[in-house]
């Protein structure tokens, strides 16, 4: 069971689930082991690790609001664009114009995922996770 921080910060916990995604290719998708992973000490973000064979593993954090809206309509910007295909599949497109990873995800298992972060850490109250100590002992350094 989670202990809780000497800071007073509620219990840190983590959510972990698997999948299967496909990188799409000019000959044919790839299937690529991902995990996705929440911390509640970095409420915001969902972190999505693809598993490459060969190549290791490749990490991206992605705003845990914007993986919701990318499920219903296209969302992002700059190297983060998802929006919805048919199939009830989410395309990522990660990485800046001319060198882009296309990756098509299962909608269902984003969006279950992104729906336990907000139980964990319901919306609005993200600040309250936050161990804001490092950054002021950095600033005091």
């Amino acid at each position: 069971m989670p202990q809780p921080t000497s800071a007073g910060l509620p219990p840190a916990q983590t959510l972990t689930q698997t999948m299967t995604t496909e990188l799409l290719t000019g000959l044919r998708p790839v299937r690529i082991d991902t995990t996705l992973t929440y911390r509640s000490r970095d409420p915001f973000t969902v972190g999505i690790a693809f598993h490459l064979l060969g190549k290791g593993v490749i990490l991206w954090r992605v705003d845990r609001d914007m993986i919701t809206a990318g499920a219903h309509a296209p969302t992002g910007r700059g190297d983060l664009h998802l929006r919805p295909t048919a199939g009830d599949k989410v395309l990522l497109r990660l990485g800046p114009p001319g060198d882009t990873a296309t990756v098509l995800a299962d909608r269902d298992h984003l969006t279950e995922m992104v729906r336990q972060t907000y139980v964990l850490v319901p919306p609005g109250s993200e600040g309250a996770h936050i161990d804001w100590q490092p950054f002021l002992d950095h600033l005091d350094g």
